[in-house]
């Protein structure tokens, strides 16, 4: 296959226009917000005896859920689970999707280029695609929208941003069409807790038992 040639994305930060861009798509700050919120008071209940990946597993977990729950509230997305995976689909345009995901150290930042914390699998590449480009004279399809809600939990703080891919490649974003920067949810906190290592990607290896 070859990959489309990755252009600049339109990165939205001003906050009023951040407001008006997830309004378009029917999504609201508060609701992401709370959702980081949540995850993080999920997180923080992982203490020494957890295995090492709780505090990402529980901070997806509730983060996922709590979005979720407040996002079908209007009616205007749909829960939904393709090969298990959590996401959320818009009721009026069902090519709109709303999927979540841990996201590396320069989520949140204009001036950098995010991507997963995680490879992902290859359901997840096949699932967004690429951003397809009418040839000139053709009508264009309608298009995908498959959004990703990013969170990164960094010191002091978790930044998020509601970005579309243009594709995926080798379990990675290969590129982004537009990145909607949220405001960073400040944690108010002057210890340091330790970084997330789990996330949604919990692998067990079973091995046999020594005698």
């Amino acid at each position: 296959m070859t990959l489309p040639i990755p252009t600049p994305p339109t990165i939205i930060t001003d906050p009023q226009e951040v407001r008006e861009a997830l309004a378009s798509i029917d999504l609201t700050a508060d609701a992401l917000r709370d959702a980081a919120s949540a995850g993080q008071e999920a997180a923080s209940r992982a203490h020494a005896t957890h295995p090492r990946t709780a505090k990402g597993l529980n901070r997806w977990i509730e983060t996922v859920g709590t979005a979720r729950q407040h996002l079908i509230e209007d009616g205007e997305w749909r829960i939904s689970d393709p090969d298990n995976r959590p996401i959320l689909e818009h009721t009026g345009k069902s090519s709109r999707t709303l999927s979540f995901a841990s996201g590396d150290k320069y989520t949140g930042k204009a001036a950098s280029s995010p991507n997963v914390a995680r490879r992902k699998g290859p359901t997840t590449e096949e699932f967004f695609g690429q951003i397809e480009i009418p040839f000139l004279g053709l009508a264009a399809p309608e298009p995908e929208e498959n959004w990703l809600f990013l969170y990164c939990r960094a010191p002091g703080e978790v930044r998020m941003e509601v970005s579309r891919p243009t594709f995926f490649n080798a379990g990675i974003v290969g590129g982004w069409h537009t990145r909607i920067i949220l405001p960073a949810l400040d944690l108010h906190s002057t210890t340091v807790e330790p970084i997330d290592i789990g996330d949604e990607n919990v692998e067990f290896f079973v091995g046999q038992r020594r005698a």
